[in-house]
């Protein structure tokens, strides 16, 4: 964590913390994250709040630094398939209707 800087390691401590508490009620061990196991975290915890796709990516990306190889979890398909399905049902806008 030290190799983060300060601004990384205040947003993904946040998903890593609700990460911890999410896995602590599963009774799933935090360090080893499922693909299914992440996929309904970022369900339950986090879209189904109405967290933003960006929200989405940090989360996905706090979690696999956990793992020594964090891009196996990112790349899986089940994993970049519900964030394909995400990003369709809320995708991101714009900040500005015209430029």
């Amino acid at each position: 964590m030290h190799c983060w800087r300060e601004t990384t390691q205040s947003q993904y401590t946040t998903y890593l913390n609700k990460w911890l508490r999410y896995s602590d009620q599963r009774g799933s061990d935090p360090d080893a994250p499922t693909p299914e196991l992440l996929v309904d975290f970022l369900s339950d915890m986090l879209f189904d709040e109405k967290a933003s796709i960006s929200a989405l990516n940090t989360a996905r990306s706090a979690v696999a630094t956990i793992l020594p190889e964090p891009k196996e979890l990112s790349a899986h398909p089940l994993i970049r398939r519900f964030m394909r399905g995400a990003f369709n049902m809320r995708p991101t806008y714009p900040k500005y209707c015209t430029v």
